[in-house]
């Protein structure tokens, strides 16, 4: 948990190194860590997930880091207790993370 922890931690700072306020523009709460192992996607590393209240799109954000060292984004709802992913934006670097989820949670593009 030590090492998702860190992953989630990273990712949060990576988000604010780009846009400080951007998390808080995004009406983003319930930060979550994401535990290294097997999901939906294959082997992750770990990663964050967040609620949003966005312009556009009003849910759940998850950034999961890959292991080829580039993130993998969702947004989508929770039905039921499961996450049921709207869209998926794969092979992001970091310093894309803030255009990528603004492109999806606040702007029609």
């Amino acid at each position: 948990m030590e090492d998702a922890e860190f992953v989630a931690n990273t990712i949060r700072d990576q988000i604010r190194a780009v846009d400080y306020f951007g998390l808080w523009a995004w009406g983003a709460q319930n930060m979550k860590v994401i535990p290294e192992g097997l999901c939906h996607l294959g082997y992750v590393m770990g990663g964050l997930s967040f609620s949003v209240n966005g312009l556009k799109f009003q849910g759940i954000v998850k950034i999961f880091l890959m292991p080829c060292d580039t993130y993998t984004i969702q947004i989508g709802q929770e039905e039921n207790e499961v996450f049921v992913p709207k869209e998926t934006k794969e092979n992001v670097f970091c310093d894309e993370l803030v255009s990528v989820i603004d492109n999806l949670i606040e702007y029609d593009t």
